[in-house]
């Protein structure tokens, strides 16, 4: 169990202004928290009244470590608060700590911007092993709030930011505790999964597409140099049947052979340039990464190997029945 904060404010350095969403952590308990510093000290945060911004956000301020900036935030029941701030820490862009979401205080900070009690908290998150059901356990936390006399909001498959604004603009005052699970908070980014699940697809379609079309080209050419041969064997008694046979094993194995060394070779690819690459900033914040996440895996290598060696299948019915479909005399013919 560990506390973090959430809310927005717009930080100001000079006559710079920008809005953006802040998060909150206690560094004393979690250290970096997995966050990428590029300059300064994130341990820092635990001084007062410091901040730490992501580096698209240090740009648009035009500020550096060691420098002030100022951060406005609107208090419940309307008044407003402004704090200045020393930045101690800028973080590298990656994932939600990017375009829209660049401000990382301590809870002590926050609570002070919010102008919360000393003893409250913005969020507790619950780190759960593998395996968990996560939507039970929402719905008995839930359900245990509830019981204990707290007004608890309903199961939302949305994330913190879309819940908040219609709150924000409903008449009532109190308060209201929301359960979410980590599937819930990253539910703006399910188009991306979608999108890069068409795009996976897509490419599989065009592979598949290019082997067939390949593999029949060349074992079309190979029954026309060939025929010679095949007449001999159909002279000799071999069954169309067992040609038919024959041809579409020589397809297979040549897709077999082909996909399995290509695929050994782009999964080694994707070992050495894992964390090599660099993405866009445009990208960064879809892949939660400033590098291009690559991981291959045993099922990535068996599907691929799988798909191709079924497009060489397919690619070899009709040069291996126009192979069968020739007489024993094209042998004399072709002499």
């Amino acid at each position: 169990m560990r506390e973090r904060g959430r809310g927005s404010a717009t930080a100001g350095a000079g006559r710079h202004r920008v809005r953006s969403y802040l998060m909150s952590l206690d560094v004393a308990a979690e250290g970096n928290a997995g966050f990428r510093v590029r300059t300064g000290s994130l341990e820092a945060l635990a001084q007062p009244r410091t901040v730490a911004l992501s580096t698209s956000l240090a740009e648009r301020l035009q500020v550096e470590v060691g420098e002030l900036a100022t951060l406005f935030v609107q208090m419940p029941g309307g008044k407003r608060n402004a704090v200045d701030v020393e930045v101690v820490a800028l973080l590298e862009r990656a994932g939600v700590l990017g375009e829209s979401a660049g401000l990382l205080v301590s809870n002590a900070m926050l609570r002070e911007l919010y102008g919360f009690r000393p003893d409250s908290a913005s969020v507790i998150q619950l780190l759960c092993g593998d395996g968990t059901e996560l939507e039970p356990l929402a719905g008995t936390l839930r359900g245990a709030l509830q019981k204990a006399g707290y007004e608890v909001l309903p199961p939302a498959h949305e994330a913190y930011g879309d819940k908040l604004g219609p709150l924000l603009r409903e008449g009532w005052a109190g308060q209201k505790l929301d359960v979410s699970t980590w599937e819930d908070e990253a539910a703006f980014l399910d188009f991306v999964g979608q999108g890069l699940g068409l795009l996976l697809v897509l490419v599989g379609a065009v592979v598949f597409g290019v082997v067939v079309v390949g593999l029949f080209v060349s074992l079309n050419v190979s029954v026309r140099e060939r025929t010679r041969e095949i007449g001999t064997l159909r002279a000799m008694g071999m069954q169309r049947r067992s040609l038919v046979a024959a041809f579409m094993l020589e397809g297979l194995l040549v897709g077999w052979a082909a996909s399995l060394v290509g695929a050994g070779m782009a999964a080694g690819l994707g070992v050495l340039l894992r964390d090599v690459l660099p993405v866009p900033d445009a990208l960064s914040t879809l892949f939660f990464s400033g590098t291009l996440p690559l991981a291959p895996t045993l099922g990535h290598v068996v599907a691929a190997v799988l798909l191709v060696t079924l497009g060489a299948g397919l690619a070899s019915i009709v040069p291996a029945f126009r192979a069968a479909s020739l007489p024993p005399r094209s042998a004399m013919e072709s002499l």
